[in-house]
């Protein structure tokens, strides 16, 4: 997938591991996605699908640009719909 930063770098997935690619996860989702991974374990013996279990989670996908280093997140995993964040300062 690729996506346009509003600085007009292209952002993609196509190649992974890569630096644009981020996964945002809170301790309730963490803990969500070891419940989903240890269930997947007893099941099965093995991890048969992180990318299941990390939706499962919560957790969100958030995409970084390498450029100007905004930020690019969905809310619902659907990828439809994007929240953009960008540098407001940077001596916090």
């Amino acid at each position: 997938m690729n996506l346009k930063c509003r600085c007009g770098n292209v952002l993609s997935n196509a190649g992974s591991p890569n630096g644009v690619e981020h996964m945002l996860i809170s301790d309730y989702s963490k803990e969500r996605l070891q419940d989903a991974v240890d269930r997947d374990v007893r099941a099965n013996g093995v991890i048969d699908s992180w990318w299941d279990h990390w939706k499962q989670s919560g957790a969100l996908e958030l995409w970084m640009c390498l450029n100007c280093k905004r930020l690019y997140v969905s809310p619902d995993a659907s990828g439809e719909k994007m929240l953009v964040y960008s540098i407001e300062n940077v001596q916090v």
